[in-house]
């Protein structure tokens, strides 16, 4: 099943008329071969004088100031952007603030902070207490300290924490085989495994630990990533793990014995659009109800990019 020009046109269309300023210039430089330099243009906005992400930058969180998980988002964009100089006045901001930051508590970046509960947010975003936060596991620190491996100086006190917070997470997640061949622990949140994959890709390229043990990492996040996806394809209409959150193309580490149910969601894709040719967001709030009528709106400008690259990269568009 393709995507048929006419679908294209209304897609196009519903973003130039209801993204905000940021995903209408990913759209542009993705989809219309515009310069990459307007959206780095937006998204210096959302970053704050310390370097760190926030002002709602993350779309369920409308916190203004610096949090660890809004600038492990700003990361990933950056990867999906193919921004990696490591002299970018973005990427040396983020590693002013991860080098200076107050928010680093026991060993991790924590993915909530007590200033969250100052501004609409989902309920997700609450923060509740210190005690709470291992509930995230390495969510956003195994992705923080890639981020850091990847572009801070080698010999650095940042690139020597780093590399410490990336030793003791790979041993963290890896463990001796039980009875059952099992060489890992599972994590408890799918969003680890996006913060893992990416502690991979930058430790590929190093010797911080060995070939053998990143193969055992990447091994298990495979388990793991057959694990969170939902197979029962009738549970689709509400929030689950479908295979896009974690398979992005075909050569993604994660496609391999994964292609039928890929192939089952783009076709998915293309038939479950609503009366505006784009895409629902099956989450909601609960709280903050005209703010989140906003974010929703953002979101589903986000949902609309994701979707269309991976249609895109599936070659599923006729134009």
């Amino acid at each position: 099943m393709m995507l048929d020009a006419l679908d294209y046109e209304r897609i196009r269309k519903w973003i130039y008329t209801n993204a905000r300023p940021l995903e209408y210039a990913k759209w542009r430089y993705h989809f219309e071969g515009e310069s990459v330099e307007e959206v780095l243009r937006i998204v210096r906005q959302y970053q704050n004088p310390d370097g760190g992400f926030g002002n709602a930058f993350e779309a369920d969180s409308w916190n203004h100031n610096s949090s660890p998980y809004t600038t492990s988002i700003a990361i990933l964009l950056l990867e999906e952007l193919s921004i990696a100089d490591a002299d970018d006045e973005i990427i040396k901001g983020i590693l002013n603030y991860l080098e200076n930051t107050n928010d680093f508590v026991d060993g991790f970046w924590p993915a909530t902070i007590p200033s969250n509960n100052d501004y609409p947010h989902a309920p997700w975003w609450t923060f509740i207490s210190k005690e709470n936060l291992a509930e995230w596991g390495y969510n956003p620190t195994a992705l923080l300290a890639g981020f850091i491996i990847r572009f801070a100086n080698v010999g650095s006190d940042i690139y020597k924490k780093a590399v410490d917070i990336a030793k003791r997470a790979v041993e963290c997640y890896l463990c001796e085989k039980d009875d059952q061949g099992k060489l890992y622990r599972d994590l408890n949140r799918e969003g680890e495994i996006t913060c893992f994959s990416y502690l991979v890709s930058s430790l590929e390229t190093t010797t911080i630990v060995s070939h053998n043990r990143v193969t055992d990492l990447k091994n298990a996040l495979k388990e793991q990533v057959a694990k969170f996806i939902e197979k029962n394809t009738a549970n689709w209409n509400k929030y689950c793990c479908k295979p896009s959150q974690f398979i992005d193309s075909p050569n993604n580490i994660f496609y391999e014995n994964n292609e039928e149910i890929v192939e089952y969601e783009l076709d998915y894709i293309i038939k479950n659009r609503n009366s505006d040719g784009v895409w629902n967001i099956v989450w909601n709030w609960m709280d903050y109800s005209e703010q989140w009528n906003i974010s929703r709106n953002w979101w589903k400008s986000q949902l609309v990019i994701q979707n269309m690259l991976l249609l895109k990269a599936f070659n599923r568009i006729k134009k």
